[in-house]
């Protein structure tokens, strides 16, 4: 009876977890920050620099509803880039505000790529409410690798930190902020808490 009585324990026990585990993986919502890469208006040629890397990030958004900065506290689970090179070493970075236009660039995960197109890349990297989500680029040569870029969109804007932004860095915009395009780069983020992943309005 008592090898009976511990393998019902046992079991309440295994169920218990598993009955929490469920809890948490359906309590977390997930929200996209960064271009939803819809726009049919991709401009020629890439971003890039000659002489270094370069950290760039998008600023404004024009899309209804997109999130140009972290709507919520949680983690990046993974990360999309519409590239034009033909091989590279990019990383994704976390960019928080520091006061002013000065970023600090808290997170990052770097990746090699190759080939042209859209790539995704899982990651597990901290966010916070109000963080930007930007690239360091590799160094290129003119327009032969970077970033593609999608035009003609009034209210979207991006930035770029030449040379790139330091890790745990903090840095101001090398130039003012590239008017009517977005850059082609975006990040799923999971939150606990799937209340707070209302749409943010656009800055």
């Amino acid at each position: 009876m008592r090898g009976r009585a511990r393998r019902i324990v046992a079991s309440l026990v295994a169920a218990a977890a598993l009955t929490v585990a469920w809890s948490a993986s359906a309590g977390a919502a997930t929200v996209l920050v960064g271009s939803p890469m819809t726009s049919p208006d991709v401009q020629p040629g890439t971003i890039g620099s000659v002489s270094n890397t370069e950290t760039v990030a998008n600023l404004t958004l024009d899309e209804a509803g997109a999130h140009v900065a972290s709507p919520v506290n949680g983690t990046v689970i993974s990360w999309s880039i519409n590239t034009e090179p033909t091989t590279g070493n990019y990383a994704f970075r976390v960019l928080r505000p520091a006061g002013g236009d000065q970023y600090t660039a808290v997170a990052s995960v770097p990746q090699f790529v190759t080939g042209v197109g859209v790539h995704t890349f899982s990651a597990n990297l901290p966010i916070q409410t109000g963080d930007l989500i930007g690239l360091d680029l590799p160094q290129g040569v003119g327009d032969a690798r970077g970033v593609r870029a999608f035009g003609f969109l009034p209210n979207s804007s991006w930035i770029q930190f030449d040379p790139a932004i330091p890790a745990g860095g903090t840095d101001s915009p090398t130039f003012p902020p590239d008017q009517t395009q977005e850059l082609a780069i975006n990040a799923k983020v999971q939150s606990p808490d799937p209340a707070t992943t209302t749409p943010a309005k656009k800055k």
